[in-house]
């Protein structure tokens, strides 16, 4: 490991890279809703529609982005390349 030099400020520090097996995991998401509260809500807005599937996506995004980091903060060691992690 190489270790930042006074002489170099734009020097890096080195760290070791781990290969391992990576696994994607499928979710499936299922909703079901009425003709009638389909029409209910594009009464209120046209575009609740999309707003809705807005949300839904930064909502499932935020949950992905939690358990990557979960499991980066459980590496041993991974704290030492400064990296805060606040779950």
């Amino acid at each position: 490991m190489t270790k930042k030099s006074p002489e170099d400020p734009m020097s890096l520090p080195s760290f070791p890279i781990e290969r391992f097996e990576v696994v994607a995991k499928q979710r499936t998401l299922k909703t079901e809703w009425t003709l009638d509260q389909a029409d209910d809500i594009l009464a209120l807005d046209p575009k609740a529609m999309e707003e809705l599937t807005q949300i839904l996506t930064k909502e499932i995004q935020e949950a992905m982005n939690r358990e990557i980091l979960g499991t980066l903060y459980s590496i041993p060691n991974y704290h030492d390349f400064g990296i805060p992690v606040k779950i």
